[in-house]
């Protein structure tokens, strides 16, 4: 009965051991929620773990008491002393739940993310490790649905933008796409229900575009402009519905063949917070190529050029921009849009003069066009190749490209381009060239 005479003078007489054990197992739960903060487990995992922390140790304590420990004579204390003790370890029990009961978990996971974060965005330049911390501070926070404070937002989007521009690989593309998760879940579904209150109809419209096909329409293409220019000067109490706003109108832009004006919506949606990083990569890759496309040879020429291979080279390794998932049917606007990204990016190659470049970018978005035979990136790549091969006086494969564009196209210009090959290459150059600029070159036209 020894350990029940234990018990007994733990349970009455021996305030100081009890006092003792509750303080240890406080202490006890205090590090393990500390720890799991460190180690980035959500606040719930924390709080609950902290809990059953301090009931473990409270009972290893009595354990430890009643079985190992050996019996000591306790002095009894004064009763007061007693109870002065029980009441103050009473009330701070009561504090600590009423603490918690009252503050909301998600405002406690907010003050962790928003801490973390302005950590992350003061880490210049990104280490690997801030990267991953970002990845899942950012994940915890789409996850909680938590708004993120937007200038630690537009901070960190901007660490996060340079180090994935600088090192286009994981960590750093992860925690770009975990930025661009966020921003799809939390933040672009408010702002749509806001643009269709705006502009007073539904917006899916806006949401898809022409993916690797030639059919544009433009005058839908200046309605859309005109409803969300409409929408960006309703929207100057809204940042979000705004940049988003300024988005969606810099793609149309870009569509539009318009891209310094697509270049100064970017400019714009970021400047208010815009944190879609596949959808600004995207459209200033596109619109410096195509703006660099129409300049005449300049120091400025090359320079848009050299950015635009950047930032398609990070494109490649980020998620698709929201506007090019075509619900029903993902998968292969997804196969258009990489496809496009390597052909944009090879014809950036192509005017730098880096041939052999420009022809693995152009197989490789024939390889991803592969089933649409006559997609305008299957027509633009083959005739890049046969082109680079005729300027690297290799008349061979631009002879042996020309039989593939006759079979995969069945375009009749294939055997006239053949014989010029065989002929007089500078020649078949001249006839690419001419092809490639006029109004309509694709085989559809002919």
């Amino acid at each position: 009965m020894l350990e029940v005479d234990r018990l007994n003078q733990f349970l009455t007489s021996d305030s100081r051991a009890r006092d003792r054990a509750t303080l240890t197992s406080m202490a006890a739960g205090l590090v393990f929620g500390l720890l799991a903060g460190v180690f980035k487990y959500p606040f719930e995992v924390a709080a609950y773990g902290a809990a059953i922390t301090v009931a473990i140790s409270y009972f290893v304590h009595v354990w430890v008491y009643c079985r190992i420990r050996p019996r000591v004579n306790v002095i009894e204390e004064r009763a007061a002393s007693d109870i002065d003790r029980r009441w103050y370890l009473l009330e701070t029990a009561l504090a600590s739940v009423f603490a918690l009961a009252i503050l909301p978990t998600s405002r406690v996971d907010a003050a962790v993310i928003d801490q973390r974060l302005r950590k992350i965005s003061g880490d210049r330049p990104l280490s690997t490790a801030r990267a991953r911390e970002a990845s899942e501070t950012l994940g915890l926070a789409t996850k909680e649905q938590i708004l993120i404070a937007p200038t630690v937002k537009i901070s960190v989007r901007d660490n996060i933008s340079a180090a994935a521009l600088q090192n286009p690989n994981p960590p750093f593309t992860d925690a770009a796409n975990a930025l661009v998760k966020y921003t799809r879940a939390v933040e672009i579904p408010p702002a749509m229900q806001a643009m269709a209150k705006a502009i007073g109809h539904d917006v899916k419209a806006f949401q898809t575009l022409p993916s690797g096909k030639i059919s544009i329409n433009h005058q839908e293409l200046e309605a859309v402009i005109y409803e969300l220019t409409k929408t960006i000067e309703l929207s100057s109490g809204s940042p979000t519905l705004r940049w988003y706003a300024y988005m969606m109108r810099a793609s149309r832009y870009y569509l539009q063949g318009e891209p310094d004006k697509a270049l100064a919506d970017v400019t714009m949606a970021e400047a208010l917070g815009a944190s879609d990083l596949s959808g600004i990569v995207y459209i200033r890759a596109s619109a410096l190529n195509q703006r660099a496309l129409r300049e005449p040879a300049s120091e400025q020429r090359i320079k848009d050029l050299k950015q635009s291979i950047d930032l398609f080279t990070l494109a490649l390794e980020l998620l698709p921009p929201q506007w090019i998932v075509d619900p029903a049917n993902t998968e292969m606007t997804v196969q258009r849009y990489r496809a496009a990204l390597h052909s944009e990016r090879a014809m950036a190659y192509f005017d730098l003069l880096q041939f052999e470049l420009a022809i693995r970018d152009s197989r490789k978005a024939l390889e991803l066009e592969s089933s649409d035979p006559i997609a305008f990136d299957t027509w633009s790549s083959l005739t890049m190749i046969i082109s680079a091969y005729l300027y690297l006086g290799d008349i061979r494969e631009a002879v042996n490209t020309t039989n593939e564009w006759e079979r995969t196209t069945h375009d009749q210009r294939a055997m006239q381009l053949r014989q010029l090959i065989e002929s007089d290459p500078s020649e078949a150059l001249r006839f690419l060239h001419d092809m490639t600029q006029a109004k309509c070159p694709y085989p559809s036209c002919s």
